[in-house]
């Protein structure tokens, strides 16, 4: 029998996983330690400047996180660097359209509206945490990519038939559309 035990204290969190009644793994999670790179956050717009086209977002986390226009229109580009993957796609990513690129912030969102944002570098000083709108969940064999269309194979896989294999899987794949992964 598996139990997971988890105390909650102000400063710091511990999780305690029994197997058979025997500790198997400790986890010990202290505030100042926490690391929240990586962490989806249901955030509030607080403050938009027209000027720079970013936005300050509230996570609940301190200082507001701040986003630019470019990471909440689709950036396929900086998931084809992250990711190190080939996308199986049905158009040519430099042909962007133009209306996209030339998108006005003020366009896309309101103060105060609801948005789900991912942090992708950790506050530093006063600074509140870089945010990004291209969430992504990461799991052991797949990357999940709820915001994206976008479905690819990472190139980390290099022999071409198992590539090949697992670009036919994917497009194989019942998802919604605005949903993609690696």
């Amino acid at each position: 029998m598996r139990e997971i035990l988890i105390n909650i204290e102000s400063k710091e969190i511990r999780c305690a996983f029994l197997k058979n009644g025997l500790l198997n793994d400790l986890v010990i999670e202290r505030k100042k330690d926490r690391q929240i790179t990586g962490n989806i956050y249901k955030g509030q717009v607080k403050n938009i400047l027209h000027n720079i086209q970013s936005a300050f977002i509230d996570i609940d986390e301190g200082d507001n996180g701040f986003i630019h226009i470019s990471d909440i229109l689709e950036n396929t580009k900086k998931f084809a660097e992250q990711f190190d993957l080939d996308f199986a796609l049905d158009y040519d990513i430099s042909k962007m359209d133009e209306k996209k690129k030339n998108q006005n912030i003020e366009e896309v969102l309101k103060i105060d509206q609801p948005v789900l944002v991912q942090v992708v570098k950790e506050p530093i000083g006063t600074k509140g945490a870089r945010l990004t709108s291209n969430v992504s969940i990461a799991g052991r064999y797949l990357v999940l990519l709820p915001n994206s269309s976008h479905r690819g194979v990472s190139r980390k896989i290099e022999d071409r038939q198992s590539r090949e294999k697992l670009k036919k899987l994917i497009r194989s794949f019942e998802m919604p559309k605005d949903m993609g992964l690696i």
